[in-house]
């Protein structure tokens, strides 16, 4: 396998800042892990500008450019506070399919002005959460052709903001539940019941998305015999994501989600599992002992019955076609993009009245 060790295993990784400040260790771990993108957490960064500042920081850290992304819940509690002038979701789904689009748009817009490419969302299980008075994840109720098309919706206004999508949880939340007797939480639905209800919303969005994030759930209709989370689960994201659906695009798996990951040794021996079963991008916390544990397990066991060389280098293949046209935000924002940015929020809220 021809690729230099550690430097491309990296690619792999997208590390979850908790702490949204740039510094001396962040900076190292970044050089010396060389990660495909990072997660911010933006409850604790002040200001729009402090926010494209950091992404600035942390996109010149290394020589090609990351995904730099923010996850639809973290979305939910920054935008709000840095753009007050962004639409209600709720005036746009009333208004249609063309109202949601621009929505995405946006949202998309004040994303990458605050120095973001990539969102983890929207959400596409089908009536998972209660509804919220301002709300980026973008759930659109338990009707799945109503989920797919707002979902769609979502996904091509974000592309038009030049901002990734990565919709989720693969196959769908909506039937899983917890299981009294394991960590996991448990979908009893059947293959036939998912694939008209949970997996309509993915099997039309999906086209348009270049990246998926798998659920942490498991599906008895998948692996009766021997229950596993979807990350795991070959017959899930190798069988039904790749096989039956056609999906060339990255498979993701948020490690940090998984109930039975207790330890550093755990989260390494997820991250095989993950890789091996067909997920392509590995969410982790973004401590130094966390980041060079998982790495020194990919390399330890690379080209073993655990994980196959093949396998890690169709991943990051497809890491490297979904990261292409990305480049990294300049340190300034400049006045007229957020004074556009208003104007269009407020010609759309006077659309949407």
């Amino acid at each position: 396998m021809s690729m230099r060790e550690p430097v491309s295993l990296g690619q792999l990784l997208m590390i979850a800042d908790e702490e949204g400040e740039w510094d001396s260790l962040l900076e190292k771990r970044l050089r010396s892990s060389r990660p495909a993108g990072v997660l911010l957490s933006g409850r604790s960064i002040p200001t729009p500008e402090a926010t494209r500042v950091l992404l600035h920081r942390i996109g010149r850290a290394l020589e090609f450019p990351i995904f730099l992304a923010l996850d639809a819940e973290e979305a939910d509690a920054l935008l709000p506070r840095f753009f007050p002038s962004l639409p209600q979701p709720s005036q746009a789904v009333a208004k249609g399919h063309a109202a949601v689009k621009k929505l995405g748009e946006i949202v998309g817009s004040a994303l990458a002005l605050s120095g973001f490419n990539l969102i983890l969302g929207p959400v596409l299980d089908l009536g998972m959460y209660p509804v919220k008075p301002f709300q980026f994840q973008f759930e659109f109720g338990s009707d799945p052709a109503r989920v797919a098309e707002y979902g769609g919706a979502i996904v091509e206004g974000l592309r038009r903001s030049r901002v990734l999508s990565c919709p989720r949880h693969f196959p769908g939340l909506a039937s899983v539940q917890s299981d009294a007797y394991s960590t996991m939480a448990v979908s009893a639905k059947s293959m036939a019941a998912l694939w008209r209800e949970d997996l309509l919303p993915f099997r039309r969005v999906l086209p348009k998305a270049p990246m998926v994030l798998v659920s942490t759930g498991a599906y008895k209709a998948y692996d009766f015999d021997s229950l596993r989370p979807a990350v795991f689960s070959s017959a899930i994201v190798q069988g039904l994501l790749r096989t039956k659906l056609l999906y060339t695009g990255v498979a993701v798996a948020d490690l940090r989600q998984l109930g039975g990951v207790v330890s550093i040794g755990d989260l390494a021996e997820a991250g095989l599992k993950a890789l091996q079963a067909g997920c392509d991008l590995l969410i982790i916390p973004s401590g130094e002992r966390c980041v060079e544990s998982v790495l020194r397990e990919i390399k330890l066991n690379l080209d073993s019955a655990k994980v196959s060389a093949d396998r890690i280098e169709q991943a990051l293949k497809r890491i490297q076609h979904c990261r292409k046209g990305l480049v990294c935000p300049t340190g300034r924002m400049r006045n007229r993009d957020l004074e556009q940015l208003v104007k269009k929020c407020i010609e759309f809220n006077r659309e949407t009245q």
